[in-house]
């Protein structure tokens, strides 16, 4: 009876096992968010087992109305709290874009994932327009080729988008409040918009563009 019972136990850890190697395997999810003190983000974790948050600067976030927590800037932060959670950033008066990432693996202590290769930084772009030209291709250069391109259309326009050519009415669509995190080594990123629409900045109403290594 013992023998059977551990047994039972043996293939229960097996299983278990499997399924924790399994869940490796599936792929991150990436979301910019806007905070602020008054804007915040609510923690969803995307059928994920862990939440992460990335911002270029350093910023303290409320958690409800419970604790607050220092955010270092270029650096992820665990930020897996309650389901639910409405995560605010304190004292800024402006929305601030923040990347957040799902994932079931720690981007802290992982070294060897992508995540601590993009954990120094997105790379800059050269002199950026602040504002897409109406009705004409605008290009964004960044300073060295990237391996992966990040765009958030937070405005209530079509944002058209191509990589490395220019872009037209005929490039592929990203609608309003979408995202899309693409894996392609480019090194110029191209948009059109039929109006003149606000690019990165720290306002609202913006497209966002961001590349990393």
């Amino acid at each position: 009876m013992e023998e059977d019972h551990f047994s039972v136990l043996c293939d229960i850890r097996r299983v278990l096992g499997d399924i924790h190697t399994a869940s490796k395997t599936r792929h991150d999810i990436d979301q910019i968010v806007q905070v602020s003190a008054s804007n915040c983000y609510v923690a969803d974790y995307k059928d994920r087992y862990r939440i992460f948050l990335w911002s270029a600067n350093a910023l303290t976030l409320t958690l409800e109305d419970h604790r607050t927590i220092s955010i270092e800037a270029n650096s992820w932060t665990n930020v897996s709290f309650s389901t639910g959670m409405r995560i605010f950033a304190q004292g800024q008066t402006t929305l601030t874009p923040v990347l957040v990432r799902c994932s079931d693996i720690d981007q802290i202590s992982s070294p060897s994932t992508t995540l601590q290769e993009e954990a120094s930084g997105y790379v800059s772009l050269v002199a950026p327009p602040t504002q897409t030209s109406a009705g004409a291709d605008t290009p964004l250069t960044f300073s060295s080729q990237v391996n992966h391109v990040i765009l958030q259309n937070n405005t209530s326009a079509n944002v058209y988008f191509a990589f490395d050519i220019a872009a037209s009415l005929g490039s592929a669509i990203l609608s309003p409040n979408t995202f899309l995190s693409y894996s392609k080594k480019i090194a110029v990123v191209h948009l059109y918009t039929a109006a003149a629409q606000n690019i990165n900045g720290i306002v609202g109403n913006n497209i966002v563009v961001l590349g990393a290594l």
